[in-house]
């Protein structure tokens, strides 16, 4: 399903599919705006996609996008990810999945640091 929207911020009118491929893009970009509402719309919707599509071929492009394109103190996106990862380890054995933690050495460093119960991000 797409739709046509345009964006609060920047007047820019787009078509969006609804996916969580297509819809990974704008949450990188209201986070750089620094507007809270749009920021936790962002994260509410980014994070419904990918507890129902995580099975999704666009799920791995998806945690690319965030890992890509949030600070590392940012957690609002990147823990639902890794909470993710943990409770479904079916998804960690993906060919998909597996090449994104390949090249993403921040989310492999985090989810093993999950793995052995330590926080993912040490704030110091």
């Amino acid at each position: 399903m797409s739709f046509y929207f345009t964006c609060p911020v920047s007047g820019i009118f787009t078509q969006r599919q609804d996916t969580i491929g297509e819809t990974s893009p704008l949450t990188p970009f209201f986070c750089r705006c620094l507007i809270p509402s749009l920021k936790t719309l962002a994260a509410r919707k980014f994070i419904d996609s990918i507890a129902q599509h995580y099975d999704s071929p666009a799920f791995a492009m998806a945690i690319e996008e965030v890992y890509e394109n949030s600070l590392d103190r940012d957690r609002g996106l990147r823990e639902p990810i890794l909470d993710l990862l943990m409770m479904h380890p079916e998804v960690r054995a993906r060919d998909d999945v597996r090449e994104v933690l390949q090249y993403t050495p921040t989310l492999e460093y985090e989810l093993s640091r999950v793995k052995v119960g330590l926080p993912a991000y040490d704030e110091d």
